[in-house]
C-alpha cells in the first residue's frame, strides 16, 4: 500500500539561483556552479568567505566566558586542596560525553572526581534538590553540572543553603531569571561574553577543560577529547556552523585515526570497524547506541564505556550497549506494530488529521521514535504515550505542535517543546478529550498537505562526477546550518526495472542525457509499480559516495519523487549566425540596432565597444531588466538577475568565452527570450594565444618562498600576492593546494607555514587536481571555439549549459 502522502512527499522550494555570486566564487576557486550556489545558501556571499568555510578553521578563547576566570580558580583551588569535585550531567549523548570529557581531564590531573547521570525514567531531567542534598552529604565541596542547570532554581538555592559551591555548564535557554551559582558558562546566557551561542553541552565543558589547561600548564591535551566532542554535538543536532563546524571536523579526524578506547569498541560493536566514521554515523549509528542505554537502563553504562581504559572491559561494555541497542529495537518494533494497528483500526483518517494514540504497556523510551514513525507513515502529526500517561508529539508539516498543546492544556499534566516536537505527560482518561481537542484545532488550521524541501540547485547528470561529488564532500560535516546539499533534476528515466534492496528500499538505474546513474530510495518500495516505465520524471537527491561492501561509486539518494508532466523551458529556439573574422566593429552596430542585444568581450575591448556604441546613441543597461531597443547589455550584467522576458534577443560573442562558466549565461538568456540569435564576432586565434600560466611546482615553491616565515600571517597576503604577479582567485588555490598538502594550517583566519622536510607530492592535492583538470578542459574549450563550424559549436555551448550549469 502507498503511503497516505501519495507519491510526492514535499514541497520543493528551490533557492533562487545567485548568478554573480554563483560567477565570481566560479571564476575564483574554480569550483562548479552547483557547489558555488550551495556556499551562496548558506550564507557565504563572495570568494573570501566560501574559501574560509571549505578551508578555515574558528576557535574562540574560552576566557571570552567572562566568568571562565571564576571557575578556573575554584577547580584549581579544589584539585590543589584535595577537596571532591561532583560532575552532574544529562543522561542524552551530551551530556554522557561532556560528563566523561570532564571527569577524565579532572581524574589526570590529580582532582578527587565523583560523578553521575540520572535515570532517564525514574530521576528525570536536570539537577534536584535531593541530588545536591546527596553531594553535599557525601563530602564534596564542589558541584559542576553538564548540559543541565541553567533552569535548576531550586537545586541551586539548596546548594547555597547547604554551602555547596556550584558551577553551572550548560547550553540551553535560560529563564528570565538566572539560578544562583558561584558562575554559569553557557554561551546562551545574555552578557556571556562569548561570541558563539551554538555550542553542545559536551562543547562548553570543552572550553573549561581548555581554559584550566592553559591555565594549569599541565594534564592532558584538551584535542585528546575532540572525539566525545563531535559524537556529543552532532548527537544534540547543534548547529554545524563556525566553531562547532571546526570542532566536529577535528573531532571526527581524530575519531578516524586514534579514537578513545570506549569509542573504539563501541564503533566495532556497531560493525563500523575499518570504515570512515562521518557525521552520519555518528548521527544514525552511534548515537542511538548510547541513548538506548540511556532509554532501556541507564546512561551510567554509556559513561563507563567512555572512560574505560581495560580492552577487555570496553569489549564487554560495548557489547552491554549493543544488547540494550538490540533490545530498545525491539520494544520500537513491537510498538509501532501496535500503534499502528491502532491508528489503522480505530481512526479514520480522512476525518482526523491528527493521530492520538497510548498504551500503559508500552515503553516511555520508544515514544518519541514511535510517534515520528506514525507521523511519516501516515502524513499527518501524531502523539504517543506509553507507561504512566508519559508522551512525545511530532508534528508534520506546517502543524504547530506547541502552539496546539497550549490549546490543550487543560488536560495535560505536563508538556514541552517546540513547533515540531514536543513532549507530553496526560493521565490516560485524558486521552479521548485530547484526541478530539487537538484534532477540532487541527480542522480549523489544515495542515500544509507537504512538508518543506529546500532544493539548493538544479542539476544534470551529465553534471556529476567525481570532482563535484569531492566539492560537495567538502561542505561536509552536515547539520543544522549546513543541511546536506539537496539538488533537484527533471527528465530522467528509468534504465532497468526497479529493485527491493533490504526491507523496503527502491534501488534503481536513473539515466538522462545519455549519463546513467545509480540511485536508491530509502523507504520507498511502495513506488515500485507506480514508477513510470516510459516516460520522464523529476526526482530530489542527495549526491554521495556508496561505500556498501567495500566497493565505491557516485549515487543519487533520492529523497522525493514528482511524477507530474512537464514542459522544460529555455534554449527551445536558438539560431546562429556565424561572422568569426570579420573583424568589423559595423556587424556589432547592426546588430545592436536591431533589437535587445547582450554582448560578451573581454575587459580591454569592453571598453571599446562601449565607447564606440555610446557615439552612435546606444547604452549600456545596468540591470536586465532596462534591456530595450535603445539599451544593450554587457554579458556579467547578467549575473544581476531580474529578468523580463523579451520576444527576440541576440547574444554577441566578441571575443571567445574564457571558460565554460562564462558561457552558461546563455542558459539564463535563452530563458528570456522567446527567440535568441547567437552571433559570433572574434576573430580565430592561435592556440598559443590562451596563455593561462599553470600554478606548477616551480611557481608554487617560488609563492611557498614569499609566505612570511616569523609568524602567522592573515588574508592581506592574498592583496599582497595579487598585487604582485597573479590574480587573487590564484592566490587563493596556491593557498589551497598548500592547505591539501599539510605544508600550511588555517585558523581563525590565521595561516602558519608547517616545517616540513619531505618533498611533497602536488598531485595528493585536490585542489591542484582540479587546476590541472580545469587547464586542460580550458585549453579544449578555447580550441573548440575556433575549429567548430557554427552549428557545431551552437551545439557545444547548448551541452555546456546543460553540463555545466
Amino acid at each position: 500500500m502507498m503511503g497516505m502522502g501519495g507519491v510526492k512527499r514535499f514541497e520543493w522550494r528551490e533557492s533562487p539561483p545567485d548568478w554573480r555570486g554563483r560567477h565570481r566564487i566560479c571564476r575564483e576557486l574554480l569550483i562548479h556552479p552547483v557547489t558555488a550556489q550551495a556556499l551562496l545558501n548558506r550564507g557565504m556571499s563572495n570568494p573570501a568567505e566560501a574559501f574560509s568555510f571549505l578551508y578555515g578553521a574558528v576557535h574562540h578563547d574560552p576566557f571570552r566566558f567572562l566568568q571562565m576566570g571564576t571557575v578556573v580558580d575554584r577547580i584549581t583551588r579544589a584539585v590543589a586542596d584535595g577537596e571532591g569535585i561532583f560532575v552532574f550531567g544529562d543522561y542524552d549523548v551530551d551530556g554522557i560525553t561532556g560528563t566523561v570529557a570532564l571527569v577524565d581531564f579532572l581524574r589526570r590531573i590529580g582532582a578527587r572526581v565523583g560523578h553521575m547521570v540520572p535515570n532517564r525514567l525514574t530521576q528525570g531531567y536536570d539537577l534536584s534538590p535531593k541530588v545536591v542534598a546527596e553531594t553535599k552529604a557525601a563530602g564534596y565541596g564542589l558541584l559542576v553540572t553538564n548540559d543541565c542547570g541553567v533552569t535548576a532554581h531550586e537545586a541551586a538555592r539548596h546548594a547555597g543553603e547547604l554551602g555547596l559551591d556550584l558551577i553551572i555548564t550548560d547550553h540551553h535557554l535560560p529563564d528570565e531569571k538566572l539560578p544562583e551559582a558561584l558562575a554559569i558558562i553557557n554561551g546562551n546566557v545574555g552578557g556571556s561574553g562569548y561570541p558563539f551561542s551554538g555550542l553542545a553541552g559536551v562543547g562548553t565543558v570543552f572550553k573549561v577543560i581548555s581554559a584550566l589547561s592553559r591555565a594549569l600548564g599541565r594534564g592532558p591535551d584538551p584535542e585528546e577529547y575532540l572525539d566525545l566532542v563531535a559524537l556529543g554535538t552532532v548527537a544534540d543536532v547543534s548547529p554545524l556552523v563556525d566553531e562547532n563546524r571546526a570542532l566536529v571536523v577535528a573531532g571526527l579526524a581524530r575519531m578516524n585515526n586514534i579514537p578513545r578506547l570506549g569509542l573504539a569498541a563501541l564503533i566495532d560493536s556497531a560493525g563500523l570497524g575499518g570504515r570512515r566514521i562521518g557525521a552520519k554515523q555518528l548521527s544514525y549509528v552511534l548515537a542511538p547506541r548510547l541513548n538506548a542505554a540511556g532509554r532501556i537502563a541507564t546512561a551510567e553504562v554509556g559513561v563507563d564505556l567512555l572512560l574505560c581504559e581495560d580492552a577487555d572491559e570496553a569489549y564487554r561494555l560495548a557489547m552491554r550497549v549493543e544488547s540494550l541497542n538490540r533490545q530498545r529495537r525491539l520494544i520500537e518494533s513491537e510498538t509501532t506494530r501496535e500503534a499502528l494497528a491502532l491508528a489503522e483500526d480505530d481512526i479514520a483518517f480522512e476525518e482526523v488529521p491528527v493521530i492520538v494514540v497510548g498504551s500503559n504497556d508500552w515503553h516511555p523510551g520508544v515514544v518519541g521514535i514511535v510517534a515520528a514513525r506514525l507521523a511519516d507513515r501516515f502524513a499527518r502529526p501524531a502523539l504517543v504515550f506509553g507507561e504512566m500517561g508519559r508522551g512525545s508529539a511530532r508534528g508534520y508539516g506546517d502543524f504547530d505542535v506547541i502552539g496546539a498543546l497550549d490549546e490543550c492544556a487543560d488536560v495535560l499534566e505536563d508538556y514541552g517543546g517546540h513547533l515540531h516536537a514536543a513532549g507530553v505527560r496526560i493521565k490516560f482518561p485524558n486521552l479521548p478529550e485530547l484526541r478530539r481537542k487537538i484534532n477540532e484545532i487541527a480542522r480549523r488550521k489544515p495542515i500544509a498537505p507537504h512538508p518543506l524541501l529546500e532544493i539548493d540547485a538544479e542539476l544534470r547528470l551529465t553534471a556529476v562526477n567525481e570532482q563535484l561529488l569531492w566539492e560537495i564532500e567538502r561542505l561536509d560535516p552536515y547539520g543544522i546550518g549546513n543541511p546536506e546539499p539537496v539538488f533537484n533534476t527533471g527528465g530522467v528515466m528509468l534504465a532497468d526495472e526497479p529493485r527491493v534492496v533490504g526491507k523496503n528500499h527502491l534501488k534503481l538505474v536513473l539515466t538522462q542525457d545519455g549519463v546513467s546513474l545509480e540511485a536508491i530510495a530509502f523507504g520507498r518500495a511502495d513506488l515500485t509499480s507506480y514508477l513510470p516505465r516510459n516516460r520522464p520524471f523529476d526526482i530530489a537527491f542527495h549526491l554521495e559516495r556508496n561505500t556498501f561492501h567495500a566497493g565505491s561509486n557516485i549515487q543519487l539518494r533520492v529523497l522525493d519523487f514528482d511524477f507530474e508532466e512537464r514542459v522544460e523551458g529555455g534554449l527551445s529556439s536558438v539560431s546562429v549566425d556565424d561572422r568569426r573574422d570579420s573583424g568589423a566593429m559595423d556587424d556589432l552596430l547592426e546588430i545592436v540596432a536591431a533589437g535587445p542585444t547582450v554582448i560578451y568581450a573581454g575587459s580591454n575591448r569592453r571598453r571599446e565597444i562601449q565607447r564606440f556604441l555610446a557615439l552612435r546613441g546606444y547604452l549600456p543597461a545596468t540591470i536586465p531588466a532596462d534591456l530595450d531597443d535603445r539599451h544593450y547589455l554587457f554579458w556579467e550584467t547578467l549575473t544581476i538577475g531580474g529578468f523580463k522576458v523579451i520576444p527576440e534577443a541576440w547574444a554577441c560573442v566578441c571575443d571567445p568565452f574564457d571558460n565554460p562558466y562564462d558561457a552558461i549565461l546563455l542558459r539564463e538568456l535563452g530563458r528570456i527570450a522567446g527567440n535568441l540569435h547567437l552571433v559570433l564576432l572574434y576573430e580565430r586565434q592561435d592556440l598559443k594565444e590562451w596563455h593561462r600560466k599553470a600554478l606548477d611546482r616551480v611557481r608554487l615553491a617560488e609563492i611557498y618562498r614569499d609566505l612570511p616565515k616569523d609568524g602567522p600571517f592573515n588574508d592581506d597576503i592574498i592583496v599582497q600576492l595579487s598585487g604582485r604577479w597573479m590574480t587573487r582567485g590564484e592566490a587563493r588555490l596556491a593557498l589551497s593546494i598548500f592547505l591539501d598538502l599539510g605544508l600550511l594550517t588555517r585558523r581563525n583566519g590565521s595561516y602558519e607555514l608547517v616545517s616540513v622536510q619531505d618533498r611533497r607530492d602536488l598531485t595528493k592535492s585536490f585542489t591542484y587536481q582540479r587546476l590541472v583538470r580545469f587547464g586542460a578542459e580550458g585549453r579544449r574549450f578555447f580550441r573548440q571555439q575556433m575549429e567548430l563550424e557554427g552549428r557545431e559549436l551552437l551545439k557545444l555551448l547548448l551541452n555546456v549549459c546543460s553540463t555545466v550549469g
